[in-house]
C-alpha cells in the first residue's frame, strides 16, 4: 500500500519542478544566489513533506525527504543539497523521537549521494538514463535501510518488516520518475536557452552581416532589412520598408527578376545575379540567394559584386585583346602543361608547322609533334628537350640552333623562347614563342660567304702590297741592268764575247722582268693596259700551245660561242690566268682525261668562260682554300701555290668573278665571269693615233726618279738615243727646276717616289707644261696610275723594266713630227 505521505511528497517535488523552471527563466546564469534559492525551495519542500509524514510510531516518521534531497544534490549540486539538508536536518532534530538520529543520517546520506551523482553526471557530460536514476534511487534507500540499525531496541527489524518493501520499491521508482521530470525540465530549458541564444546570434549576425539581408512578402514588399541592405541601396530602413523589390530594379533586370521569383516559389530557393539601382542613381550588381520561409514570406541574402563583374568584364576584354594579339602576331606561340601537352596555340603556330586547325594539336604532345628529332633526323628524347627546362628549372630558355618539324615531314630552323607559366607561385607548364629563321640562316650564310670573300680579298690585298713592294724594287734593279745592257750591246762587235755577255745579261734581265710581272699580276687589282679583247682568240692560242705539250695526255674540246661579246682587258694577264687554269686541269687528270673550254654570253652585259676537267676533283675544304696564296695540294717542289691566287687577282683586276665547282672524283669546273663592252675603238688608241712623231733626236728630257740606278741607266739610254738629260730625285726638285726656267721636250716621271710622288707631281707639272708629253714610269700599275693616264691624253704608261728599243718606241709614239 502506497503511503499517502509519499504521494504527497512526490506532488511537492512536481510543484518544485515548476518552481525550478521559473527560477531558470529568471536567472540567466546559475550562480550562488540561484543555488541558495533553489536550496531554500528544496528545503521548504522537505519541511512540508516532513510536516505530513507517515508515522510509524511516535517519534518515528517516514516521508519523501530522501527523494527530495537526492534530487537536490543530483540536479542542484552541493550548494543546493547543503542548504536543503541543513533545513531538513534542523527540522528533524526539532521533531525529536527515537528516529531522530536515523532521520538526520538519512538526510545527510541522501544529499551526499545526490551530490556524488551530480559530479558523476558532469564527468559523463550530463548524460543520465532512467536505469541510472533507478540505480541511484535504490542506492540511497538501501543505505536508508542500513541506517535503520541506528534505531533503539527491536525497532530496526520491526521497521524493516513494516516499511522495507516500500522503501526498496516505491521510493527508488519515485526517485526515478521525479528525476525524469527534472531531466525533461532541464532539457526543455536548455533547448529554450539554445533557441534564445541562436536567435540572439542570428539577430546579431543579421545586424552585423556585411551582406544585405531582407525579408519580403509574396508581392516583393520589404518586411525587414538589416543595416547592410540600407548601406548598399543608399536608402534608410524606413524608406526600404515602404518599398518593393521591383522599385530597385532597372528595366533590363526586370525579366531576370521575375524568373528568379518564379523559381523561388516553385523550388523553395533560388540564386541569381541582378543589376540594381541605388538611391543616388548609381547602378550596381548584386548576387542574390533567396529561400522561402512560409507561403507568403521570403528571405534573401544579397552581396554586391560590382567589382567582380567589372573585373570579369576587364578580364574578358583582356582575353579578347590577348586573343587578338595572338592572332595578329607573326611569331608562333603555344603553351604546354607539365606533361608537354598543348594548351593554347595561335594561327602563326599553325601556319608555320603546317596544321590547319587548332584541334589538330590541342591536347597533343608538342614534343612528339614538332620537336622529336634534330636536323639530321636523330631522335631528341624529352629528357634532353630544352623547352622543358623552363618549367623543370623555373627559368626562361633561349635557343637558336634547333629545328621544328612540320606536319608534312619537313623541318625548318627556329629560334625559340620557353618561359615557365606560373600561377600563385606554382609552375603549371611553359609558354613557347618561336620564329622561322630560314631567311636569317640563309642571310647568315651569305654574310659568312661575303665575309670569307672579304677576308680573302684583304689577305690578297696584303700579300699583293708585299709583292708589289718587292716587285717595285726588283723592277728598279732589273731596269738599271736591262737599260745598261741594252745601251751597250749595240756597241760591241757582232759575235764578240762582250756582245754575247751583254745579250745574256739582257735575256736574264727580261726573264727576271717576267717573274716580276707575275708578282705584279698577283699584286694589282687593275689591268696594265686595257684594250678590246675577244676571249675566243686567247683561248684558241692557249689550245694551240697545249696541244703541242699535252696532246698525249689529255683530249681538249672547245665549245666557243660564235657571237661572244668583247671585253676590256689585258691580254698578257688573261693569257697567264687561262694558262694557269689549263695546267691545273691537266695536272688533275693523271690518266687520260678531257679538258673542255667553253665560252658563252651571259645576257647583254657579260660573258662566261668555263674551264672543265673530269679529273680527281677537290673536297669542299680544298675548294675553300684554293685561291689562298701559297696553298697547294701538289708535292713539294711541284707547285708554288700562286696559280689560282693569280687567277683570282686577275679577275678582280678585270672587275670579274671567279667560281669553283668541284667534288672528289667528279672533276672540276672553274667559271670566269667578265663584264662585256660595246665593240669599237678606245679613247687611248684614238689619242695615240692622233699623236704625230716629234723630232727623233736632240730632245731635252727631264728624268724624275728617286733611284740613282734608274737615273744612271736612263741617262745612258737617252744619251745613246741622242737626247740630253736633266735629272731630279723627286717631284719637288723637278717642279723647282721647271719654275727656275728649265726647258724640256719630254718628261719621264716615276710613279712611286717619296714626297709628292708621280700622282702628286703630274697635276702641278701639267699646270707648268700643258702640252709636254709625259711617260709615267712604273713597275706596278695601280688604279691611280691608270686613272692618271686615262684622264690626260699627253700622258702614257711606261712599264718597268724596259729595253732601249722599248724606250725608243714609246718616245716616238708620243712625240709630234718636226
Amino acid at each position: 500500500m502506497v503511503p499517502l505521505s509519499l504521494v504527497h511528497n512526490i506532488s511537492l517535488l512536481v510543484s518544485l519542478c515548476l518552481a525550478e523552471g521559473l527560477l531558470m527563466r529568471w536567472f540567466k546564469r546559475r550562480g550562488l544566489r540561484y543555488s541558495l534559492l533553489m536550496g531554500l525551495l528544496f528545503g521548504a519542500a522537505t519541511l512540508v513533506g516532513m510536516s505530513t509524514p507517515m508515522v510509524f510510531r511516535p517519534g518515528l516518521i517516514f516521508d519523501g525527504r530522501s527523494i527530495v534531497l537526492g534530487i537536490a544534490g543530483l540536479f542542484g549540486g552541493p550548494w543546493v543539497a547543503a542548504t536543503a539538508a541543513i533545513m531538513a536536518g534542523l527540522f528533524r532534530i526539532h521533531l525529536g523521537g527515537p528516529g531522530a538520529l536515523m532521520g538526520v543520517m538519512v538526510i545527510l546520506e541522501s544529499a551526499l549521494l545526490g551530490v556524488l551523482g551530480f559530479y558523476l553526471r558532469r564527468r559523463n557530460q550530463g548524460r543520465l538514463r532512467p536505469l541510472a536514476l533507478l540505480g541511484l534511487g535504490g542506492l540511497i534507500h538501501l543505505v536508508m535501510l542500513a541506517l535503520m540499525s541506528l534505531l533503539p531496541g527491536g525497532l530496526p527489524l520491526e521497521v524493516i518488516r513494516g516499511i522495507g518493501p516500500a522503501v526498496l520499491t516505491l521510493y527508488p521508482l519515485g526517485f526515478m520518475f521525479v528525476g525524469l521530470a527534472f531531466l525533461e525540465l532541464e532539457q526543455h530549458f536548455r533547448m529554450e536557452q539554445a533557441l534564445r541564444e541562436s536567435e540572439a546570434r542570428y539577430r546579431s549576425y543579421v545586424e552585423r552581416a556585411p551582406d544585405a539581408v531582407f525579408i519580403a512578402d509574396e508581392t516583393g514588399a520589404y518586411l525587414e532589412v538589416n543595416p547592410a541592405a540600407c548601406a548598399i541601396t543608399g536608402y534608410s530602413r524606413e524608406e526600404l520598408l515602404g518599398m518593393r523589390i521591383p522599385d530597385l530594379l532597372p528595366a533590363e533586370s526586370m525579366e531576370a527578376s521575375l524568373r528568379h521569383f518564379s523559381n523561388l516559389k516553385a523550388q523553395g530557393s533560388a540564386s541569381g545575379e541582378f543589376l540594381f539601382q541605388r538611391k543616388d542613381g548609381r547602378r550596381c550588381w548584386w548576387s542574390v540567394d533567396a529561400v522561402k520561409l512560409t507561403e507568403n514570406r521570403y528571405m534573401g541574402y544579397a552581396k554586391e559584386i560590382t567589382q567582380r563583374k567589372d573585373s570579369e568584364a576587364a578580364r574578358q576584354e583582356s582575353e579578347a585583346n590577348l586573343q587578338m594579339l595572338l592572332s595578329s602576331t607573326a611569331e608562333g606561340i603555344y603553351g604546354i602543361d607539365m606533361k608537354g601537352n598543348c594548351t593554347i596555340c595561335n594561327p602563326a603556330c599553325l601556319r608555320m608547322t603546317g596544321f590547319t586547325s587548332a584541334d589538330q594539336i590541342l591536347g597533343k604532345n608538342m614534343h612528339d609533334l614538332i620537336h622529336h628529332s634534330d636536323a639530321q633526323g636523330r631522335p631528341c628524347p624529352p629528357k634532353a628537350c630544352r623547352i622543358y627546362q623552363a618549367f623543370r628549372e623555373g627559368r626562361g630558355i633561349h635557343v637558336d640552333d634547333e629545328v621544328f618539324w612540320r606536319l608534312d615531314g619537313t623541318f625548318f630552323p627556329v629560334e625559340y623562347w620557353s618561359y615557365p607559366q606560373l600561377k600563385d607561385g606554382q609552375v603549371l607548364g611553359a609558354v613557347v614563342t618561336f620564329v622561322d629563321i630560314t631567311a636569317r640562316k640563309r642571310a647568315d650564310e651569305e654574310q659568312a660567304t661575303l665575309q670569307a670573300q672579304l677576308n680573302q680579298a684583304q689577305k690578297m690585298e696584303s700579300l699583293g702590297s708585299l709583292a708589289g713592294g718587292i716587285a717595285h724594287d726588283m723592277n728598279n734593279v732589273l731596269g738599271a741592268i736591262l737599260g745598261l745592257a741594252s745601251a751597250n750591246v749595240e756597241r760591241q762587235p757582232a759575235g764578240s764575247p762582250s756582245r754575247q755577255a751583254f745579250e745574256t745579261i739582257i735575256k736574264a734581265a727580261e726573264r727576271g722582268g717576267k717573274m716580276v710581272q707575275g708578282l705584279l699580276g698577283f699584286a694589282r687589282r687593275t689591268t696594265v693596259e686595257e684594250r678590246e679583247l675577244n676571249l675566243n682568240d686567247l683561248i684558241q692560242e692557249q689550245v694551240h700551245l697545249l696541244e703541242r705539250t699535252t696532246l698525249s695526255k689529255v683530249r681538249i674540246e672547245m665549245d666557243l660561242a660564235k657571237d661572244l661579246h668583247p671585253i676590256l682587258g689585258d691580254s698578257n694577264t688573261l693569257t697567264h690566268a687561262l694558262m694557269n687554269l689549263c695546267v691545273n686541269a691537266v695536272d688533275a687528270m693523271p690518266e687520260n682525261g678531257t679538258l673542255i673550254l667553253r665560252t658563252r654570253n651571259a645576257g647583254r652585259d657579260g660573258i662566261e668562260v668555263h674551264v672543265e676537267d673530269n679529273g680527281i676533283g677537290m673536297s669542299k675544304e680544298v675548294v675553300d682554300r684554293a685561291t689562298d696564296p701559297f696553298f697547294t695540294t701538289k708535292e713539294q717542289g711541284k707547285g708554288t701555290g700562286l696559280g689560282l691566287s693569280l687567277v683570282y687577282s686577275a679577275m678582280k683586276a678585270h672587275r670579274g668573278q671567279l667560281e669553283i665547282q668541284s667534288e672528289p672524283g667528279q672533276g672540276t669546273c672553274v667559271k670566269l665571269r667578265f663584264p662585256a663592252c660595246e665593240p669599237g675603238p678606245r679613247l687611248a688608241e684614238a689619242v695615240e693615233a692622233s699623236f704625230a712623231s716629234a723630232p727623233r733626236n736632240g730632245l731635252e728630257v727631264l728624268v724624275v726618279d728617286d733611284d740613282e740606278l734608274i737615273q744612271a741607266s736612263l741617262r745612258m739610254l737617252l744619251e745613246a738615243l741622242g737626247h740630253s738629260v736633266t735629272s731630279a730625285l723627286n717631284g719637288e726638285e723637278a717642279l723647282a727646276r721647271l719654275k727656275a726656267g728649265c726647258k724640256t721636250d719630254l718628261v719621264i716621271l716615276d710613279m712611286n717616289m717619296p714626297g709628292l710622288g708621280g700622282a702628286g707631281t703630274l697635276p702641278q707639272l701639267r699646270a707648268l707644261l700643258p702640252d709636254v708629253p709625259v711617260l709615267l714610269a712604273t713597275g706596278r700599275s695601280t688604279q691611280t696610275a691608270l686613272d692618271l693616264v686615262e684622264a690626260d691624253p699627253y700622258t702614257t704608261l711606261l712599264s718597268k723594266p724596259f729595253t732601249m728599243d722599248e724606250l725608243r718606241i714609246k718616245i716616238e709614239a708620243v712625240l709630234k713630227p718636226a
